[in-house]
């Protein structure tokens, strides 16, 4: 069974937020209401929430709370709810804008879309490498082997086969030979030019 999407509504109007939750599909989303910025702001924390509907409205000339917001909180996605103008740079430092006169398969696909953008962006970095690991992939397809790496990096051998795996799991390439290819293509070495 997949995990509901935990998506939070943050509008002073009932009756968007109504007719919004409406349009949303339940069993995909689990819907929270706050009316007001300030409660949004008090109860953040406890709401976990991976994707946040607000009124650009609650920003008007503070938008250094809502920067600092979106660095505080870098998994959520933020989308405003857009049934004013609003001065275009104010709306681009949003993820997404849902208007007014969206249709609703316009708002559950920007949704969809944003929820989809997270989960590829977590898989990407659920597969970077770390530093050590690029380090001691540099060594391996030098030629080193454990030993040498391990007395280059002042590690134990047994630190060195643990990267080894962790590379071979995020890369899902075994051999030397493969991972000297991952390593070209991703600029970690250059090929001398002979």
């Amino acid at each position: 069974m997949n995990k509901l999407t935990k998506l939070v509504i943050v509008e002073p109007s009932e009756i968007i937020f109504i007719g919004l939750s409406k349009i949303l599909n339940k069993r995909e989303y689990s819907i929270s209401y706050v009316p007001t910025f300030d409660e949004f702001n008090s109860k953040i924390n406890k709401l976990q929430t991976d994707l946040v509907i607000i009124n650009p409205i609650f920003f008007g000339n503070n938008l250094k709370s809502f920067k600092k917001l979106q660095i505080e909180f870098q998994h959520i996605k933020w989308l405003a709810l857009v049934y004013y103008h609003f001065d275009e740079a104010i709306l681009n430092i949003f993820n997404e804008k849902i208007f007014i006169n969206d249709d609703s398969g316009k708002i559950n696909f920007k949704i969809k879309n944003q929820i989809e953008n997270e989960k590829q962006n977590s898989a990407r970095a659920e597969n970077t490498i770390s530093e050590r690991e690029t380090e001691i992939l540099k060594l391996l397809v030098e030629g080193n082997s454990n030993k040498e790496i391990a007395d280059k990096l002042n590690i134990s051998t047994h630190t060195v086969m643990t990267h080894r795996k962790n590379i071979t799991q995020k890369t899902g390439i075994k051999s030397v030979s493969g991972l000297t290819i991952y390593a070209v293509v991703n600029k970690i070495i250059t090929i001398p030019n002979f």
